[in-house]
């Protein structure tokens, strides 16, 4: 996964970066002043893209004002994504020109990260550690990459997490879901996955070699961060990004399945948008085939077996099941482009880990994965 990474990164910089890395962020005008932000920023024309609140976050972690550095931060639901800006920072020692670099840096580091925990993971349930691909192999995660957004921290932080609970390392456990949560809210569902795990074994008088710690240390830094965030926003994080996203079950995701079929022949002529409608088609489908599979095998996954007997499986099916659910109430708002797909990661990283606790093959989902994660790799060395 780091020389995946690697390679993605360096053809995109070549092909569509120009050798700038600061193209990464695609922070755009009518958010950045060029005037007043770092010269080192390429500012392109019109709104840019989310990876801008990133790097606006990572040039000073502690400055939540929503307008600073020459960037305005557009909803509050950006402040409370801090774990990958504020890691970014950390790696580019708080120098302004480090920043476009360390962010990126950032996510290659965590991908590689993402290929050693899948690798863990699949040993572990008797697996070739190789299948860990599967759960690192995520097309969703290549936008992540090469427009500085959160996702891949966010899995890393859940997987880590997840592997340190089944380990018995409780503080371990809660500090990498605390990551998580900071990195992108929706972790906060294997948070909930994990506090419904433990409040049901305690309800059966069955004791955890983990406590309450490992959803508690989370929940309450994620709470505390929202009162920071408010404080200096005058606005509620978590609140901000639910209006345009969370619709009624099935309503966004059929009409946007339509859309997607209809963009392949919208444009004759026009290759680049024919294009990503067939990616979007391929990701969806890859995606699709992923998760079915694991509602499929739901019931037969398994958990590794540890002193106290199979660790994991109630809380991931809970994991995924809650994951489903949030991506079946996807607005067409969200799901309308390929670069939104990165919005299901939560779904993928649970139906992973469903998977690969489970003895069926998996050639089929990996062979799908794998086309889509070529096709949207080709596609990052096309658009900007």
């Amino acid at each position: 996964m780091l020389i995946l990474a690697v390679a993605v990164t360096g053809a995109r910089l070549l092909a569509v970066g120009h050798g700038d890395i600061s193209r990464f962020v695609v922070a755009g005008r009518a958010q950045v002043d060029p005037s007043a932000a770092p010269p080192d920023l390429h500012v392109f024309p019109g709104g840019g893209y989310d990876g801008q609140f990133a790097y606006r976050l990572a040039l000073a972690p502690y400055d939540l004002r929503v307008d600073a550095h020459g960037i305005v931060i557009d909803s509050p639901l950006r402040l409370q994504r801090i774990a990958y800006p504020t890691l970014s920072w950390l790696l580019a020692a708080g120098r302004s020109q480090w920043v476009a670099a360390a962010l990126v840096a950032v996510n290659i580091l965590a991908l590689a990260a993402l290929g050693l925990l899948g690798g863990i993971l699949a040993r572990d349930h008797g697996r070739r550690p190789l299948w860990g691909l599967l759960l690192a192999g995520f097309p969703g995660f290549l936008f992540s990459l090469s427009r500085d957004l959160t996702e891949i921290v966010a899995a890393v932080g859940v997987v880590a997490g997840l592997l340190a609970w089944r380990r018995h390392r409780p503080t371990v456990a809660g500090m990498a879901f605390t990551v998580a949560v900071l990195a992108r809210e929706t972790a906060l569902l294997a948070v909930v996955a994990m506090a419904v795990g433990h409040l049901a074994a305690w309800r059966r008088g069955v004791s955890r070699p983990c406590g309450a710690r490992v959803w508690a240390l989370p929940i309450i830094t994620f709470g505390l961060w929202q009162l920071v965030c408010v404080w200096n926003a005058h606005g509620v994080p978590m609140l901000a990004g639910t209006g345009d996203n969370i619709v009624t079950p099935l309503t966004g995701l059929f009409p946007s399945a339509v859309a997607w079929f209809g963009d392949v022949t919208r444009h004759p002529g026009a290759m680049l948008p024919t294009l990503l409608a067939i990616l979007a088609l391929l990701q969806f489908a890859a995606l699709g085939v992923t998760a079915g599979l694991a509602v499929a095998r739901l019931h037969t996954t398994t958990g590794p077996t540890g002193p106290t007997g199979p660790t994991g499986t109630f809380e991931m099916r809970v994991g995924f099941v809650l994951a489903l659910l949030l991506a079946i109430s996807l607005s067409g708002f969200v799901l309308r482009t390929p670069a939104s797909f990165r919005q299901l990661v939560d779904l993928h990283v649970f139906a992973a880990v469903v998977l690969l606790g489970t003895d069926g093959r998996l050639r089929i989902p990996a062979a799908v994965l794998a086309a889509a994660w070529v096709g949207t790799a080709l596609a990052m060395t096309m658009v900007v």
